[in-house]
């Protein structure tokens, strides 16, 4: 059995017993995300302001709604921007948290997610660790993406100043340029992205540990993994692809996170202690190592027999 598969396997036992907790939380975070949804429709209905799917949809875009768009949604955008980071990034380390002490044999109520609401520091550097990731991402992407962007921004201008065949000729290369660039961009950007995998993990682990300081490790652990752990996420992209439906989250975001759960705790003791291997071992109970709890407490693996 192969890392990935045994990853899989031992994240579906660590969430044994424990579905509907995993389930609760994901309703929590849907909710939360339908909540601002329903707050910035609200807004533009009582107000009568133009949203941004009528500026796109409207066959003749006049000053009133740019005007319109200017004053309203995008200044309620703006909040709930602000209201969503406040929210979402306690949670979300609450919920890295609450799989990663799963993975430990900890068992905690759903009321763990919200561990990082409990104290004004913690909050604090909850939010504080989300702006650095979105930073740094940002950063990244400017990287990896800036040069498809600029060829298909002098190719879109050659196209529209195209005077010959020749012209549209030397176009259509640039689309296709631009089209390589741009995959090879993302897919580079998608590996290099991962160097952050294990931050928030780390922050589960010690929540008193600084923002700055779990990022750093993160980039220094997965230094020599990053292309293993692309493809773990990329092995995920059926499920990811029927999430779409909403309904199948209730399974897919518990099963994937509690995943990469056992992916961190593996990659940070293997990174601690360099005398754990990366290979998976041999299926002897007196060297196998587990990385995962057995579901709830009381339902143990019975012992190998000899």
């Amino acid at each position: 059995m192969n890392l990935r598969r045994k990853i899989k396997f031992d994240a579906r036992r660590a969430l044994g017993g424990g579905w509907p907790k995993a389930i609760c939380l994901v309703l929590l975070s849907l909710g939360i995300t339908t909540l601002f949804s329903v707050l910035e429709e609200l807004f533009i209905l009582i107000t009568h302001t133009t949203n941004y799917w009528s500026l796109l949809t409207a066959a003749q875009i006049t000053p009133q709604m740019l005007i319109s768009l200017s004053e309203g949604p995008l200044l309620i955008s703006a909040l709930l921007i602000f209201l969503s980071v406040f929210i979402s990034a306690p949670l979300n380390l609450g919920a890295a948290r609450w799989y990663y002490n799963r993975t430990q044999g900890e068992y905690g109520p759903v009321s763990d997610v919200f561990h990082f609401f409990s104290q004004g520091r913690l909050l604090w550097r909850s939010i504080w660790y989300a702006v650095q990731l979105f930073v740094r991402s940002f950063l990244w992407g400017l990287v990896f993406f800036v040069p498809g962007t600029a060829v298909g921004t002098v190719t879109l201008v050659s196209i529209l100043r195209a005077g010959d065949q020749l012209d549209l000729l030397w176009g259509s290369l640039g689309v296709l340029c631009t089209f390589l660039l741009l995959l090879a961009g993302g897919l580079l950007y998608s590996i290099c992205i991962q160097r952050y995998f294990l931050s928030a993990f780390y922050l589960a682990r010690n929540p008193e540990l600084p923002a700055r300081r779990a990022i750093c490790q993160s980039v220094a652990a997965t230094r020599y993994h990053r292309g293993d752990l692309f493809v773990f996420e990329f092995s995920f992209i059926g499920w990811k692809l029927l999430g779409i439906l909403i309904l199948p989250q209730l399974y897919t975001m518990p099963y994937l996170l509690q995943s990469r759960a056992i992916y961190a705790r593996f990659l940070m003791e293997a990174y601690e202690n360099p005398a754990v291997t990366m290979e998976v071992p041999a299926p002897d109970a007196q060297v196998t190592r587990e990385f995962c709890a057995p579901g709830e407490p009381g339902d143990q693996p019975q012992p190998t027999q000899q």
